[in-house]
């Protein structure tokens, strides 16, 4: 698909058309023929509760809970509400259930204490928190004391990596500083929706490269709508960042665009289309979209069902492992 910088001559959505894509989501029809397996979860909401519980936010991960709390004040809405944050952080642990032994990455984890909590709740021995930009260990203490690898600004740059503990890494996420078929499980929370084309398939394509046989990348939550389309706002372009590509972000051409006071550069909701196009670009990944419920729902939840895409990447074939070893 071609993409140009800003959204000049591309098809324009209004706001409630917007709603009604993401409303009425995939049809049968467009599942079928994507190919994409479909799983429901319905998840016991008091596993939510005892994850929280053995978390405690409250005591660990106090200016987390903070930042969000606050923002929610500001958009009159309940505290409770920020259990929307956590759950997130929740659906990657129970979906995945990574081992001590297990390699981790929470890609764009910008201020999120997922790998932190992994690492010292459920002891996974070595996580990697990864993002465009350095994180303030004064605002967030429990990301400190915690090795930081630079591109950019480490007299060693990524030497040493793959060492037991928790690990900034700060890069951007699709050229990734580690191993072919070396990580486990990677992480993308409420983030990959953000990435700018071509970024939100380049860092599927590193992530395909860099997961062992069998491992997983999870996506969630998905905005997935009945057609694609990308949420802009242009007021806020010149003030939030858009990379290396200039002034202005970049767009898919057939992709529309709704142009609104969302104060996002780049919001983007996924349709079977564009997914199945992504899925031909990765074809060592098998896609399954999930369907995901609380039961019995809470208020917090307002009767929703969240998605979620799980990449996985596929075990080789017998010529290829034959292959494989001839070479070696």
């Amino acid at each position: 698909m071609p993409i140009q910088q800003g959204i000049e001559g591309i098809a324009r959505l209004a706001p409630e058309q917007c709603h009604a894509l993401a409303k009425e989501g995939p049809s049968q029809r467009d599942i079928d023929a994507s190919g994409f397996e479909v799983e429901d979860l319905a998840i016991p909401s008091l596993q939510f509760y005892q994850f929280i519980d053995k978390i405690d936010y409250k005591k660990n991960f106090s200016s987390y809970l903070k930042s969000f709390s606050e923002a929610y004040e500001q958009q009159n809405k309940p505290e409770a509400f920020v259990n929307r944050k956590l759950l997130e952080q929740f659906l990657c642990y129970h979906i995945t259930q990574p081992g001590t032994k297990d390699v981790i990455v929470d890609l764009a984890a910008d201020k999120c204490p997922f790998v932190t909590i992994m690492h010292t709740k459920f002891g996974v021995e070595t996580a990697y928190h990864q993002d465009l930009n350095p994180v303030s260990v004064n605002a967030y203490p429990y990301l400190d004391n915690i090795k930081t690898y630079n591109d950019k600004t480490s007299p060693d740059g990524f030497s040493g990596l793959y060492k037991r503990g928790l690990n900034i890494v700060v890069c951007n996420a699709v050229t990734l500083p580690f191993e072919d078929n070396s990580i486990d499980y990677f992480y993308l929370l409420n983030s990959w929706e953000h990435f700018q084309a071509p970024a939100d398939l380049d860092v599927l394509l590193e992530v395909q490269r860099c997961l062992k046989p069998g491992g997983q990348l999870l996506i969630v939550p998905l905005n997935i709508a009945s057609k694609s389309f990308v949420m802009t706002d242009s007021r806020v372009w010149s003030s939030k960042q858009v990379y290396e590509h200039g002034s202005q972000p970049m767009f898919r051409r057939e992709i529309p665009v709704c142009d609104t006071e969302c104060s996002q550069t780049y919001a983007q909701h996924h349709g079977l289309d564009l997914l199945t196009a992504f899925s031909k670009r990765t074809k060592k990944l098998s896609y399954k979209l999930l369907n995901i419920r609380l039961e019995p729902q809470a208020s917090w939840m307002r009767g929703e069902t969240w998605h979620g895409l799980l990449l996985e990447k596929k075990q080789p074939s017998l010529w290829g492992r034959l292959k494989s070893l001839a070479g070696s």
